[in-house]
């Protein structure tokens, strides 16, 4: 007869569960009456196991499958994070990409360290072999080193 969605109320923000008649049965006034009776009886029930009616209407203004596809929208799509703070597993989440990051950034690291090094080096020896070269040179023609 109907679809029961999980959604929020935005005033005060609780959760609540929202029931809404089928398309297909919505034209039927004996449904409709139905519906209606469902809601008083579940509303003059108090159990912890039943759920509170706070309001029952119609919504005219929208289209049905505007309507639940929103509502489903509304009800199944959670914010950024929900899970993370429902679940309170933050902090181990963090602990595990951290260290999931550095099992592939070390090696990455030491590579470019290493290769930083070995290019270091290589200029070391570069400036020394153009210092000697030019010493050498000056000092075989005997001239001074801005001459070379």
């Amino acid at each position: 007869m109907g679809v029961v969605f999980k959604a929020r109320d935005p005033r005060i923000g609780r959760l609540v569960a929202l029931k809404t008649i089928t398309a297909g049965l919505a034209d039927d006034a004996d449904l409709l009456q139905r519906f209606y009776r469902e809601a008083q009886a579940a509303g003059s029930l108090q159990h912890p196991n039943v759920v509170t009616v706070y309001e029952m209407g119609e919504e005219g203004g929208a289209p049905f499958n505007r309507l639940a596809r929103h509502l489903f929208t509304t009800a199944t799509t959670a914010p950024p994070g929900k899970e993370v703070r429902v679940l309170g597993i933050g902090q181990r989440l963090m602990t595990e990409r951290r260290r999931a990051w550095d099992r592939f950034s070390g090696p990455v690291s030491a590579a470019r360290w290493g290769s930083a090094l070995w290019h270091t080096l290589a200029w070391a020896i570069f400036g020394a072999a153009y210092v000697g070269a030019v010493v050498f040179v000056a000092s075989g023609l005997r001239a001074p080193a801005g001459d070379v």
